[in-house]
């Protein structure tokens, strides 16, 4: 009789960490049963999971629904004989404490770092006080990186921790076909992410405000979220027509391959999967010079000062110009895609699950 694994998400909306669940609930049901749980709509990704028992709770989350929620956990857990829980984010992670499930084993995924990156915020303080103090040593912790796991000692003294690492499925991946760049002639830039203060996507917008709305650069924006009307009514009201913000795609393999350069701006990630997936497209590469961008992509890419629009601006400019060079490393794009690959996780993931590793 195959384990059952009850995975748990606030939503199915597009996001790197609802991608990743959904990928390795597809990897895994060979060895294990599984039911992914979600709090509440966006469910764009549900249609995507194969051969899991799906249960949307239907409860859009707020604080005072949390033992809600966590009743709700325990009774799907208790009726469908989990033996192991996996949460996936913040509250995820806090509602399945308070449910006090006894007889599953607990694993639960940091996928963010703003222990770090906001802990100047008052609200972040009060949050990690809460992870802290209603944290149990029978739960194992998952951190997506090495730079997460260090937070996580350093900032709440959490011991019980695993690096995984996150991956890209990748059946049918595309790579540019196109001609190298040629400096002066249009830039395409593409940049991924969802729409959230995280991402820094205002200091594109200062970018192209202070000068790149006069050059020949196209840059576009794929992600959905709450800003996204925000963000385009800005750039209406600067008389910006050359940065633009697409809204989600059901396929960035397919978006990707079109442009010359892939872009991140953020200020705060945990391991993204968006730079993997332009490495598995041969696309140069330009990112801010946080500490989760240079653990993924190493020596291999362009960086420019995290938070400085001129510098980034600065880049783009000696880009299309030609001063900088646009080239691809294709033995160390290679190199980095076998340390995150879907075999190594889905087989580091199992063993974790079946306690056949060292946690510690």
């Amino acid at each position: 009789m195959k384990p059952v694994v009850l995975h748990i998400i606030d939503t199915l909306g597009r996001g790197g960490a609802e991608k990743l669940l959904v990928n390795v609930v597809n990897a895994l049901d060979n060895d294990f049963d599984n039911i992914v749980l979600y709090f509440s709509a966006p469910n764009d990704l549900e249609s995507e999971l194969k051969n899991a028992k799906v249960i949307c709770l239907d409860i859009p989350f707020s604080i005072s629904k949390l033992f809600k929620i966590a009743g709700e956990i325990k009774k799907v857990a208790e009726q469908n004989n989990v033996s192991i829980i996996h949460s996936h984010s913040y509250w995820t992670n806090l509602a399945v404490r308070l449910a006090h499930i006894q007889k599953a084993k607990i694993f639960q995924s940091y996928h963010n770092a703003v222990y770090d990156t906001m802990w100047n915020k008052p609200t972040i303080k009060l949050l990690a006080l809460f992870d802290k103090i209603t944290y149990r040593k029978k739960i194992k912790l998952i951190a997506v990186s090495d730079y997460v796991k260090n937070i996580l000692k350093r900032k709440l003294n959490f011991r019980n921790i695993t690096v995984l690492k996150n991956f890209i499925d990748d059946p049918c991946f595309l790579q540019k076909e196109s001609m190298p760049y040629i400096p002066g002639t249009t830039l395409k830039v593409i940049s991924v992410g969802n729409i959230k203060s995280e991402k820094n996507y205002g200091l594109v917008i200062k970018a192209f405000e202070a000068e790149l709305k006069n050059r020949n650069i196209q840059y576009d924006v794929f992600g959905g979220g709450k800003e996204l009307e925000k963000y385009r009514n800005q750039l209406k009201e600067k008389g910006i027509d050359n940065l633009r913000f697409m809204g989600t795609t059901s396929s960035v393999y397919s978006e990707i391959i079109k442009y010359d350069l892939f872009c991140m701006t953020s200020f705060s990630e945990a391991c993204p999967l968006s730079p993997l997936e332009a490495m598995k497209a041969k696309l140069p590469i330009l990112l801010s010079d946080i500490p989760a961008f240079k653990e993924i992509a190493e020596n291999s890419v362009l960086y420019f000062q995290s938070g400085k629009a001129n510098d980034f601006l600065n880049k783009l400019i000696g880009i299309f110009e030609g001063s900088i060079q646009l080239d691809v490393n294709e033995n160390l794009y290679n190199d980095i895609l076998i340390k995150y690959s879907k075999e190594k996780y889905i087989k580091k993931i199992s063993n974790i699950y079946l306690q056949k590793v060292d946690e510690n």
